[in-house]
């Protein structure tokens, strides 16, 4: 027994053991179910691709974006699982940043679902919030699915990923530091965070309704952008990791631009689109439509974009102004980065 687990023994190193095998067993189905989405998702890009007259045109690319979303749920809750159950460092600290993301994501979505809507709605003329009061239980029932799958499943893995105990656990089982030790974590989620400001921008960039005219930018330019845009993030977000001044600030100016591309893109008329197509309020005037974007659309981009600028700003006492790190990047093989066992 060596010196971990003799800090641990007897109730904390197994506590700790079976917390991390709990989020493993967790992440692990949620894995499963992504794997399924994934497939039915798949079915329906086949079934829309080949039977297009039996679909509005406006729902030709709903299927592409849960087929990119379950695309990347599904191997990285698989990987997270696997990582977790092999007491890996890197699992434990990207479930921490995924998880606080989802977390924040959740918390804008249910005050937006369950507190501004209804405000808003209330203040419709009586026979328009007549609608509104016919779909209120959908719309509780909508509150209590965004809070299990946004808050209680995130607050979860929070408090199973979040106990020292379990730190110790994993630097025991793998003594040799991973890339993610290499930089304060919230350095590590801020870079994170970044990327996904991507998912709103592809909604813009892979639309083939609208004609993106912005200058010289048209429709043939779409792949163009798209490539620009995420070169231009991965950048900026590996100069995050590697604590630059300039890509903090360069964050700190393409987070609003991100949210206010986002916002613009709803403007145009896509969100009314959907609505209009789906049957839900026909011949619905504009101003429920407004409200629909505003309490939808609106607001849980504004509080994400909110969020993610004040943690860009808590995390600006980590970069210098020099250009250089503080933190050496070295190789995790050699001797110097092995981290020895807690006393």
């Amino acid at each position: 027994m060596d010196a971990t687990e003799e800090a641990l023994q007897p109730q904390s190193f197994k506590a700790a053991r079976i917390r991390l095998i709990a989020g493993g067993i967790l992440q692990l189905i949620v894995g499963i179910d992504c794997a399924y989405q994934f497939a039915y998702a798949t079915y329906g890009l086949y079934y829309f691709t080949y039977f297009p007259a039996t679909v509005e045109h406006s729902f030709l690319y709903s299927p592409f974006f849960k087929f990119c979303q379950f695309a990347f749920l599904t191997p990285w809750f698989l990987i997270m699982a696997l990582g977790s159950l092999s007491m890996r460092r890197w699992a434990r600290s990207l479930t921490l940043i995924a998880a606080g993301a989802m977390l924040i994501l959740g918390i804008s979505i249910l005050i937006s679902t369950g507190f501004v809507r209804p405000f808003f709605f209330r203040l419709l003329p009586h026979p328009e919030r007549m609608r509104f009061d016919i779909s209120y239980p959908f719309l509780r029932g909508t509150i209590i699915f965004v809070a299990q799958k946004y808050i209680a499943f995130p607050v979860i893995l929070i408090l199973l990923y979040s106990d020292k105990g379990l730190k110790q656990i994993c630097e025991h089982f793998t003594p040799r530091s991973s890339w993610t030790d290499r930089r304060p974590l919230p350095v590590l989620a801020a870079s994170f965070l970044l990327c996904f400001q991507l998912y709103p921008l592809s909604r813009i960039f892979s639309s083939q309704q609208e004609l993106i005219s912005v200058g010289w930018l048209e429709r043939q330019a779409v792949p163009q952008a798209t490539v620009l845009v995420i070169g231009l993030t991965y950048i900026i977000a590996r100069g995050l990791y590697q604590l630059r001044t300039w890509a903090w600030w360069s964050a700190i100016i393409t987070t609003p631009l991100f949210f206010i591309s986002f916002t613009t893109r709803y403007i145009q008329g896509h969100y009314a689109e959907i609505i209009y197509h789906a049957r839900y309020y026909e011949n619905t005037p504009g101003k429920m439509e407004a409200l629909n974007v505003i309490s939808d659309v609106w607001l849980p981009a504004l509080l994400v974009m909110l969020c993610l600028m004040a943690f860009l700003v808590y995390i600006k006492r980590y970069f210098k102004d020099n250009a250089a790190s503080p933190i050496a990047d070295h190789n995790p093989r050699t001797k110097e980065d092995t981290i020895p066992p807690a006393p």
